[in-house]
C-alpha cells in the first residue's frame, strides 16, 4: 500500500517542487474525498485520486505552464495509481473497510515520508552542528527550522544568520521561530551575504526537490547563496527528504519554473510611482521567478532520512525506491 501512495504523491513532487505542507494538503484532500465519495452506484474508491488530482493540476497550471508530456511526471497516468484499492468498491457512501484502508494509507504515507523523515534528518544534522558554530540559513524551511531548534534543545550552542530576500521575505518567519526558541540570530538581506560569510562556519539550506542530475531546486536565491559560499570555502549542507527526489533533469531555472505575481516586486510607497502603469510599457517586463537550480558542485552534502549522501547519489536512491515499489 505504501508503494501506491509513493507513486501517487511522489509523482506530485517529481513534476513540481513543493514544501512539506503543500504535499500534505493534497494527501488529506484525497483522504477526505475517499471518506465521502460521490453517490453513483459501485463507485470505485481508486477513482478518488483522479478527482483530487484534477483541481490540483489545474491550480498549478495557473502559474506554471504544463506541457502535455509533463502531466505524466506530475501525477503519472491515472490508471493503476490507486491500484491497491482496486478491489474496494462502494455503493452510495464509503464502506468502513474502504474508508479505513484509504485513511490508513494516507496517514502512513505522511507520517513515514514527511514526519518521521524530518525527525531522522534532524538527528543526522545534529552530528554536523558543533558548539560555537555560526550557521547561515536562507528563507524559511520548516525542516531546517526544526533541525536548528532540536539542536538547541539538545544543548548545542550556536548562532544563526538568517538571510532573506524580497518580495516574499520568508526569512522573517524563520527569525521569529528561532528567536522564540532562544537562539541567537542575526538578520540580513541577501545583498549583504558577502559581508557576513567570513564569520560563517556552515550553510544549512532546505530544498523543494532534488533532481536526478544532483541539482537542487529551491527558493530563488539559493544558488546565489551556494555560489558565494563556495567562493569563501564555506560548506553548504542541504536538508531534503527522499520523497522529494525525482527523475527529472534540469540545469537552469528558465526551461521550467513557476512565475509569481510581478506586482509583488513593486515596493508600496517607494517604487510604486516609478513603476505605475508598467504593463502598458512594452519595453519593460517584471520577472518574478519562484525557484532556482543549484548545481551539485556547489553542494557539499545532502542530509536525508536515509543518511548523509552526496548529490551524485540521487540516481541510486531513486533506483532503490523503484525496486521497493
Amino acid at each position: 500500500m505504501g508503494g501506491v501512495m509513493e507513486e501517487c504523491f511522489g509523482g506530485l513532487v517529481a513534476g513540481r517542487c513543493y514544501r512539506n505542507g503543500s504535499c500534505s494538503e493534497p494527501a488529506y484532500s484525497l483522504q477526505e474525498r475517499g471518506s465521502n465519495p460521490p453517490p453513483p452506484p459501485r463507485f470505485p474508491l481508486q477513482s478518488c485520486g483522479v478527482m483530487v488530482r484534477a483541481p490540483w493540476v489545474g491550480r498549478m497550471g495557473v502559474h506554471t505552464p504544463t506541457r502535455r508530456e509533463e502531466h505524466g511526471q506530475l501525477w503519472g497516468e491515472p490508471e493503476g495509481r490507486m491500484s491497491g484499492l482496486s478491489g474496494l468498491r462502494v455503493t452510495g457512501t464509503a464502506s468502513p473497510q474502504a474508508k479505513g484502508k484509504l485513511q490508513g494509507s494516507i496517514d502512513g504515507y505522511v507520517r513515514e515520508k514527511i514526519q518521521l523523515a524530518a525527525e531522522a534528518i534532524s538527528k543526522y544534522a545534529f552530528e554536523k552542528i558543533s558548539d560555537g558554530d555560526v550557521i547561515l540559513v536562507y528563507g524559511c524551511s520548516s525542516l531546517v527550522n526544526r533541525t536548528l531548534c532540536d539542536a538547541h534543545d539538545n544543548g548545542r550552542a550556536f548562532r544563526v544568520i538568517v538571510v532573506d530576500s524580497r518580495p516574499r521575505l520568508e526569512g522573517r518567519d524563520t527569525l521569529r521561530r528561532l528567536v522564540r526558541e532562544g537562539i541567537r540570530c542575526t538578520y540580513v538581506m541577501i545583498t549583504a551575504i558577502s559581508y557576513v560569510l567570513p564569520e560563517v562556519s556552515k550553510v544549512l539550506l532546505g530544498a523543494h526537490a532534488l533532481l536526478a542530475n544532483g541539482s537542487v531546486m529551491s527558493r530563488v536565491g539559493t544558488s546565489q547563496i551556494a555560489l558565494v559560499s563556495k567562493a569563501y570555502n564555506v560548506p553548504v549542507l542541504v536538508c531534503c527528504e527522499t520523497y522529494k527526489f525525482c527523475e527529472r533533469v534540469q540545469t537552469d531555472s528558465f526551461v521550467s519554473n513557476e512565475l509569481d505575481d510581478p506586482d509583488d516586486l513593486i515596493v508600496p510607497g517607494k517604487g510604486g510611482a516609478q513603476l505605475r502603469g508598467w504593463k502598458e510599457n512594452s519595453s519593460l517586463r517584471l520577472l518574478n521567478l519562484v525557484y532556482d537550480v543549484t548545481p551539485p558542485e556547489l553542494v557539499d552534502l545532502v542530509i536525508t532520512d536515509l543518511g548523509m549522501i552526496p548529490c551524485t547519489s540521487v540516481p541510486v536512491v531513486l533506483r532503490v525506491k523503484n525496486v521497493e515499489q
